[in-house]
């Protein structure tokens, strides 16, 4: 099993989608603009990886507009179908 930068079992990505996911953290904790970025690359890499479309979600509902937040939900529910 695939695992994060901090050693934790990742379901569902390979190792290169990972490292997209763990640099996306990074730079949403750092609060680097190419958090966007590194998640598409991630869902990209492997569109069912589950913390992926979560942080994409999530990402999507920090907004203060009412699109690309019903634009997030409608992802994350199309993703847990």
């Amino acid at each position: 099993m695939t695992t994060d930068q901090h050693g934790l079992a990742v379901s569902g990505a390979g190792r290169a989608a990972v490292r997209h996911y763990d640099r996306a953290v990074d730079a949403l904790l750092h609060f680097r603009p190419e958090v966007e970025a590194e998640t598409a690359a991630a869902l990209a890499e492997a569109p069912g990886f589950p913390m992926a479309n979560v942080l994409s979600a999530y990402l999507g509902l920090l907004t203060t507009e009412p699109a690309p937040a019903r634009e997030a939900r409608e992802r994350f529910a199309a993703f847990l179908r």
